[in-house]
């Protein structure tokens, strides 16, 4: 039942990404309707943000600055067009004006957050994740993703002071997953065995951050210097 309920629901994620490809394309071509090009794109990043946002608040993971970024964004994205196409002839000589120094330190900050929000992640999961224990992916739990992806949670299982324990993150991915009995270093906190660092994963994940918060850095800092000038 799960996965025709993820079925449907990616099939109705194409179908509304597709809608508002085609959406903007529309726009695109119309001198009047052509401020509806970043609304769109703008409520593609609040969909994505808040979809992202209530799975991992499900999950109960503590990451959510990429998801939440994504919601601001997409937040400003809307509401500027919206603003200065329903707005007075002053509200938009004031956004005229300051866009490009906003849009720059909005960037910046976003940047700054998601690269510091991964760095902390990880000195603080290094930290309290330090006793080093050898796992075996016993399983593969499946689900598919936005657009159809199949992603994969490992299961592994270990043995801890003579105990055998079963541990997984729900946390679903396509990159760095384990082929079933493979065995891989886990890194545990014996006082909390409710999640572990898996450092050939979770390096790519991390990875996967700083690709998309550094981009933001350099964004905001080239339109600040730009606007400045």
């Amino acid at each position: 039942m799960k996965f025709v309920l993820s079925l449907v629901l990616s099939f109705i994620f194409l179908l509304w990404f597709i809608a508002s490809v085609v959406g903007m394309v529309y726009a695109s071509r119309s001198a009047e309707l052509s401020w509806l090009i970043p609304v769109i794109l703008g409520q593609v990043f609040l969909v994505i943000g808040t979809a992202g946002l209530i799975a991992m608040l499900r999950a109960k993971k503590k990451d959510l600055w990429i998801d939440i970024v994504a919601i601001l964004i997409g937040a400003i994205i809307v509401a500027l067009p919206l603003i200065y196409h329903f707005g007075s002839e002053q509200t938009k000589t004031a956004i005229t004006a300051h866009i490009p120094t906003l849009a720059g330190a909005g960037l910046l900050i976003a940047g700054l957050c998601g690269t510091l929000a991964a760095y902390i992640g990880q000195k603080r999961a290094a930290e309290k994740y330090s006793t080093p224990v050898e796992g075996i992916c016993i399983e593969r739990k499946t689900r598919l993703g936005s657009g159809g992806a199949v992603l994969h949670c490992p299961v592994y299982e270990l043995t801890l002071n003579g105990e055998t324990l079963r541990m997984e993150k729900e946390v679903y991915s396509n990159m760095g997953v384990p082929q079933i009995g493979e065995s891989r270093t886990l890194y545990i906190d014996e006082n909390d065995l409710g999640s572990y660092v898996e450092p050939t994963a979770d390096k790519r994940v991390r990875m996967i951050g700083y690709f998309i918060s550094v981009p933001f850095m350099i964004a905001g800092i080239i339109t600040l210097v730009l606007s400045l000038i």
